[in-house]
């Protein structure tokens, strides 16, 4: 019944807002129903939009990352209404024209999510904790484990993290390039220098990549 996959790069129980760079969703109607309030969220759900913009403008939190939350708290409450509260998710406020909810009102998105009564786990003994009608899957990074699709550096980490969860992962969540590891900075400086690859903008607009005279897009 897992109707979709998400990917995180910091793991507690109790947490279920997120910052993840994939979504692995279920060819399904349910999956279908994700994808629908994702582009609802993103065309403007409210009046004058989604949430309050600050006077330093948009970040994440206002804007793709609750997108992806609330598709997973609409389509949730569409396909379970026996499950949850009705209405667990933000509405419209009348008085502000936007989302009844506010940058660092992350709490409430999590809150919304705890009466999903999800369990977290995609490995192991936590995999097997989690019910066989539960629709998403969080995945779990037990200490013994190595990191699996992301690694978070973007939020600081402890000494000798990166060397101990970077060979394992699939991509870093890391925003300046001038603080990747060294390895990924040669490891690129590599692929350019003796193969020709490269990733870049044209003058239209499209993003190109390929190495040599292959084009991958």
């Amino acid at each position: 019944n897992v109707q979709l996959f998400v990917p995180v790069d910091f793991y507690k129980s109790d947490i279920f807002t997120f910052s993840a760079f994939a979504f692995m969703i279920h060819n399904s109607d349910f999956g279908l129903s994700l994808l629908k309030y994702w582009d609802m969220f993103a065309r403007g759900i409210c009046e004058k939009g989604n949430l309050n913009e600050t006077a330093s403008g948009y970040t994440w939190v206002d804007t793709d990352q609750p997108g992806l939350w609330y598709s997973m708290q609409r389509a949730y409450a569409d396909f379970y209404p026996d499950r949850v509260p009705e209405g667990n998710y933000p509405k419209c406020n009348a008085t502000t024209g936007q989302l009844n909810a506010i940058r660092d009102a992350n709490q409430r998105w999590n809150n919304n999510f705890k009466k999903m009564k999800l369990i977290k786990g995609s490995t192991g003994k936590e995999l097997a904790k989690v019910p066989d009608d539960q629709p998403f899957i969080y995945s779990s990074l037990p200490d013994g484990q190595r990191s699996g699709l992301a690694l978070q550096l973007t939020f600081g980490v402890q000494p000798g993290f990166v060397e101990k969860n970077q060979p394992g992962a699939f991509a870093l969540h890391q925003k300046k390039v001038d603080q990747f590891p060294d390895s990924v900075v040669n490891e690129l400086a590599y692929c350019r220098d003796n193969y020709g690859c490269y990733a870049h903008y044209n003058e239209l607009g499209a993003l190109k990549i390929g190495c040599g005279d292959k084009v991958y897009l």
